[in-house]
């Protein structure tokens, strides 16, 4: 079952090209999930893993609102057909991080649209993340950065309003783009997430450095401190060995 809230009165964005919604929809129903499935559990742990790096990564910000599989309401028609899902994953700058949303409304949002989008693809979505969305990304919500990948050919492409239309970026020699408003790397990485040995799409930073999970960032921490342990118990260890070889030769001496 799905769950909804009914919204009043809502504000609008600066458009000339569209009228003011409130003249438009005095009340609309704004649904958090059409209980349908996602496409697969890959999709799951691939938007989560998005999500999580990117609120550890500027865990000390709380100006932008990051979330994934959630609606985005930009129109009148798209409230009420209910004909648009939400992206896999989005990041909103120059706004609050708390409280959490239960879809992202831009007219309650101040007029402000996600600044990067991400799509993961699948066979029955990709023509639709390609053509459909890409479009409304560009021209109704002017999305700086649109991103799409596909697991299945391991292809990953993105866009940048240069200024109003979309200018396809390319990716560097490793298979990674730059992302402007997130100021880091976005790119294939293989490895293990939440147990499962795939390639992913993670973040990097400028540097290359990869940008980690919650667990991950323990383990390194954990890790660090472990060999900082190790190397002072090999110093002390090595200091130990010196004084005992130094005092036996001091002994032997004066006989």
């Amino acid at each position: 079952m799905s769950s909804s809230t009914l919204l009043k009165m809502p504000g609008s964005i600066a458009d000339p090209a569209h009228p003011p919604i409130e003249d438009l929809i005095p009340n609309v129903e704004l649904i958090e999930s059409d209980g349908e499935p996602l496409e697969s559990d890959w999709h799951v742990k691939q938007f989560v893993t998005l999500v999580d790096s990117i609120n550890h990564h500027f865990r000390e910000r709380d100006d932008f609102y990051t979330a994934g599989n959630m609606f985005v309401y930009f129109s009148e028609e798209q409230a009420r057909n209910r004909d648009f899902r939400g992206p896999d994953f989005f990041f909103v700058k120059n706004t609050n991080h708390r409280p959490m949303r239960p879809y992202w409304c831009v007219w309650k949002e101040g007029g402000r649209t996600p600044n990067v989008v991400i799509e993961l693809c699948s066979p029955s979505t990709i023509d639709i993340d390609r053509g459909e969305k890409k479009e409304i990304y560009e021209q109704r919500l002017h999305v700086n950065e649109y991103y799409c990948y596909d697991p299945f050919s391991r292809r990953l492409e993105g866009w940048r309003l240069d200024p109003l239309r979309y200018k396809p970026l390319k990716l560097d020699k490793v298979g990674r783009l730059w992302s402007r408003e997130l100021g880091l790397w976005i790119g294939p990485w293989d490895g293990p997430i939440m147990r499962y040995e795939d390639r992913w799409i993670r973040f990097f930073t400028e540097e290359g450095e990869l940008v980690l999970l919650p667990d991950e960032a323990e383990r390194a921490r954990a890790d660090r401190a472990e060999a900082e342990v190790a190397e002072l118990r090999a110093l002390l260890a090595g200091k130990t060995n010196g004084h005992a070889n130094g005092g036996a030769g001091h002994r032997k001496k004066k006989k």
